[in-house]
């Protein structure tokens, strides 16, 4: 689940810049990192092994987070 506070940002982002999507990276095994943007609608957009500065390997996914007209009725909400 998002926070109200993430929700708001989503969505003023999407009233306020020309994006066509989000991207949302997260450790694999940060379970609730990955419900965030899943339940902002984001899917996988794609899976990388990716090497922090101090060296450690994480198994990162990327999700895509994309527009829905459910945003529009949240923003008018505020």
């Amino acid at each position: 689940m998002h926070s109200r506070s993430t929700r708001f940002i989503v969505d003023w982002a999407w009233h306020n810049l020309d994006l066509d999507y989000f991207t949302y990276p997260v450790d694999r095994q940060n379970i609730a990192s990955r419900k965030i943007p899943e339940s902002l609608g984001g899917e996988v957009m794609e899976e990388l092994k990716v090497e922090t500065p101090t060296g450690k390997i994480l198994d990162e996914v990327v999700y895509k987070i994309e527009p829905i007209r459910s945003h529009e009725k949240d923003w008018n909400q505020h």
